[in-house]
């Protein structure tokens, strides 16, 4: 019994030292990871403070840091803390054994052999009273040998080299520049959006919204606000550069002319560069066709009649005119006669729209087409020239019967 005592202890002293092992690779790794991470922290956020990376490189640089975070962490904490609680393979008592050999030169042979006869006693039977005496002697001679003593958890203290340095930094960063970290920190977190670097001056758009009728000319404006102004500005466009009219000391225009699809531009003065701007296109209200009905006087005996596309008209007085439109992009129809307000045609579908009038008098009249989302509305002229009804008259003529 006493020989299994022995042994046993000397067994329990071996799975103390190897936790103390993992616990001293935890505390070696978490001092690496602090200084890793805490110094790739202040690298990535010093150079997006002072050069404003673009949205992908941000990204990258993000990924690049949880991973860095996800493996360091892995490598030189998590995967000690598990051996530390038993959890996976972990060194074995002949491993233990070398490394304590290492501090204690006199007991290596000894512990080695100790386990060396341990694994011939399960093995052999035969000879297992002569094993367990020497298990038993030899266990006798070292258990007082303090295993845990060969690591030093205050040997650690050397590796707060690579901890403290950038941890101060961080903390002086922190206390005496916080934007440096803050402000680099968010642009990090918003890696989708972009963001201006600051300069002696910035550009302010003036339309809003950004948007434009489909084939209509857009009139950017822009002010150039800043303690040093910049004498030229110019707005980039894909690979092209267009330069901006100075209307004032500070305004500047550009003209987009006939803009028949979304326009993606930035804004440039020298080394300054705004962010990217949109001009959205808005569906342009218009007319893709129509009918007229012509429904004449009783009197004047004519047949109802019917045209396409057919705006300028000739008519007699009392016609009744009715129209019936196709739209695309519309939401409202109303036709403008002289002298008068216009005229709101009935809609009947999303696209159809018909109006009626009994028309007495020539005059010019325009179609005008809009909708909720365009700014602006258009309009088509045409001319109904009406042929007024007259009195019947009678002519005369008066015949001598006298001979010359």
């Amino acid at each position: 019994m006493d020989r299994l005592e022995n042994y046993q202890l000397l067994i329990s002293k071996l799975d103390a030292f190897i936790r103390k092992f993992y616990l001293n690779n935890i505390i070696r790794g978490t001092l690496y990871s602090i200084g890793f991470l805490v110094g790739l922290f202040l690298i990535f956020s010093v150079s997006e403070y002072y050069f404003y990376f673009s949205p992908i490189l941000r990204k990258t640089l993000l990924a690049i840091y949880f991973l860095s975070c996800l493996s360091v962490s892995s490598v030189w904490v998590f995967i000690p803390l598990f051996k530390f609680f038993r959890l996976g393979k972990v060194i074995s008592h002949h491993e233990a054994a070398l490394i304590i050999g290492k501090y204690f030169s006199n007991v290596q042979d000894k512990l080695i052999n100790i386990l060396e006869l341990n694994a011939q006693l399960k093995s052999n039977d035969s000879a297992n009273a002569l094993i367990l005496a020497g298990i038993d002697q030899k266990s006798d001679d070292i258990k007082l040998t303090p295993f845990r003593k060969a690591i030093n958890l205050g040997e650690n203290k050397k590796y707060l080299r690579f901890a403290l340095p950038p941890l101060l930094l961080f903390f002086v960063l922190l206390f005496s520049a916080p934007s440096i970290l803050t402000d680099s920190t968010f642009r990090f977190i918003n890696s989708n959006t972009e963001f201006e670097k600051p300069a002696p001056f910035s550009f302010t758009i003036q339309n809003n919204p950004l948007e434009v009728t489909q084939y209509n000319n857009f009139n950017l404006m822009v002010s150039v606000d800043g303690k040093v102004l910049p004498n030229e500005v110019y707005v980039l466009i894909g690979n092209y550069r267009y330069k901006l009219r100075k209307e004032e000391n500070n305004i500047y225009s550009y003209v987009f002319r006939n803009v028949s699809e979304p326009i993606n531009f930035r804004l440039n003065s020298g080394s300054v560069y705004s962010k990217e701007y949109l001009i959205s296109i808005v569906s342009k209200p218009m007319i893709i066709g129509f009918e007229i009905s012509l429904d004449y006087p009783e009197h004047t005996q004519l047949k109802k009649e019917t045209y396409e596309n057919v705006g300028d008209l000739i008519i007699p007085e009392g016609t009744k005119v009715s129209w019936m439109f196709h739209a695309q992009h519309t939401d409202k129809v109303s036709l403008k006669f002289e002298n008068s307000t216009p005229e709101l045609a009935k809609s009947i579908t999303g696209t159809d729209f018909s109006h009626a009038k009994t028309i007495s008098q020539s005059s010019n009249y325009a179609v005008i087409v809009g909708s909720d989302s365009a700014a602006q509305m258009d309009s088509v002229n045409y001319f109904v020239k009406v042929i007024q009804d007259e009195y019947p008259t009678i002519s005369t003529k008066i015949y001598s019967d006298e001979a010359d």
